[in-house]
């Protein structure tokens, strides 16, 4: 009896194990697709990544460009919320005079936060197809 229990709690432990593995390997590939997205996003508007942090009142971002006109982050994602994040790069941009910019998909959702504050540009190969 105890072996059979044993082999059980076993079993258990590697289905979960799994089900970490397979949610993990799902993250990697996401963000992967989401770096792609980006450096596409990035050529074809002629803009370099930034790699330089701005600051807001909530602490430190590093948006994906910076422009002299805006402060922007690219988002290939199905749902785009009002992150910490975002909410540290729009300070930063109305700090220094510029807009703030968030580039996703045409069938992303945005929440009703973002769309208020920031300048949302929708782009057809971006979020869920």
């Amino acid at each position: 009896m105890a072996a059979s229990v044993g082999t059980a709690v076993a079993t258990v432990k590697a289905v979960e194990g799994a089900g970490d593995l397979n949610r993990a390997k799902k993250l990697a590939e996401a963000a992967a697709r989401g770096r792609a997205a980006e450096a596409r996003v990035l050529k074809e508007m002629g803009l370099p990544k930034n790699h330089l942090k701005v600051v807001g009142r909530e602490g430190e971002a590093i948006p994906d460009f910076i422009t002299p006109g805006a402060i922007g982050e690219i988002k290939d994602r199905k749902v785009v919320a009002n992150t910490r994040q975002l909410r540290i790069e729009r300070d930063a941009a109305r700090d220094s005079g510029k807009s703030h910019i968030v580039i996703t998909g045409e069938k992303t959702k945005v929440t009703a936060g973002v769309m208020r504050r920031s300048e949302v540009q929708r782009w057809p190969d971006l979020g869920p197809q």
